[in-house]
């Protein structure tokens, strides 16, 4: 079983030369502008988070990202993404909830529950060992964002964050006050987040960041190709011999791949392909894999992935890549077991 830990991106280092940034006074006014045709309520914008704003060079247009909140806190997964031409909404995804004060019950936005106990109920549904110290190293947010550093039995420091989360039953929704906990075992490869109720400590909700992918031929379903060394002979190879630091350089690639659309090994055998990125429609990556921008790479590193061996499971960066000499990249180091972090 190979496991992946994703980790989500918002910027690459090409975006920053092609992006500016928009303060948030100035988003906010933008937004008000154009209040009608977004659909958003008064009362919604006095409460909203700019997220993030920025004017994108590359099609003239402007983008904001506004985060739902409601009596100061954040509401979960309720997101605007608006996009900005001459000052005219031109697009317009994502929403709001509506009827807030209705939906949480008039509820109060102080948590019953304290952080700690939200820890412990988090520990316990993770199947962690729960701390017998627990304590805030550092209050990010007037308190609404809490950092507990590097508890017992985790590899990265335990994170709270104070927010409603929407909770979906058979007959309508309901809104909970519920403290959101990272927790990321020692004794795994998960990366949790979970939502323990403010109020009555339970766990309203949780969604694991590692994805696990099974080539079990019995649980997969379409062609499988028995052969243990598949997955490790998927050996890409850069016959590019120009890479000079710069990333206009880059040409053309052959790589070993599992083709596209398919997603893994269970469902097809590695194919030879040139520029593989090009295969959907829009150039998946115009810079190609080994590139962040800047700098052209001969090991397995690029825009988004840095992959190197993590055989001992420590969560670091410091195994050895897949290198290859510096007239191509051709990854002639693979481990032998399939634990690798990317």
């Amino acid at each position: 079983m190979k496991k992946i830990l994703l980790f989500f991106i918002l910027f690459s280092s090409v975006f920053f030369l092609k992006a500016q940034t928009i303060d948030k006074a100035t988003a906010i006014n933008l937004v008000e502008k154009n209040i009608e045709a977004i659909g958003l309520s008064k009362d919604l914008l006095k409460d909203v988070i700019v997220s993030s704003a920025y004017y994108d060079l590359t099609n003239d247009t402007k983008r904001v990202y506004l985060l739902q909140s409601y009596k100061g806190l954040p509401v979960y997964n309720q997101m605007l993404v608006l996009a900005f031409k001459n000052e005219k909404l031109i697009s317009h995804t994502g929403g709001f909830i509506n009827n807030m004060e209705k939906l949480t019950n008039t509820a109060s936005a102080q948590p019953i529950v304290s952080p700690e106990a939200a820890i412990g109920s988090a520990f316990k549904a993770v199947n962690v060992k729960i701390p017998s110290a627990i304590a805030v190293v550092k209050y990010i947010e007037s308190g609404k964002k809490l950092d507990f550093g590097l508890l017992k039995g985790v590899t990265e420091n335990v994170l709270t964050d104070l927010m409603w989360v929407p909770v979906e039953n058979q007959k309508d929704t309901v809104i909970k006050l519920a403290w959101q906990v990272k927790v990321v075992p020692a004794n795994s490869d998960d990366y949790w987040n979970l939502r323990v109720d403010a109020v009555s400590k339970n766990i309203i909700s949780k969604n694991n960041l590692t994805v696990y992918e099974d080539f079990n031929p019995h649980t997969l379903k379409g062609s499988y190709n028995n052969s243990p060394n598949l997955v490790q002979n998927l050996q890409a190879k850069l016959t590019n011999n120009n890479s000079t630091g710069s990333p206009s350089v880059v040409v053309s690639a052959n790589y070993l791949v599992i083709p596209y659309p398919y997603e893994a090994p269970s469902f097809t055998t590695a194919a030879n392909r040139t520029d593989p990125w090009t295969a959907a429609a829009g150039n998946a990556s115009t810079l190609g894999w080994h590139s962040t921008g800047s700098v052209d790479y001969t090991i397995s590193r690029g825009n988004n992935v840095w992959a190197t061996e993590d055989t001992i499971a420590t969560n670091l960066n410091s195994g050895l890549p897949a290198t290859s000499s510096t007239a191509g990249y051709d990854p002639a180091i693979l481990p032998g077991v399939f634990t690798t972090r990317l």
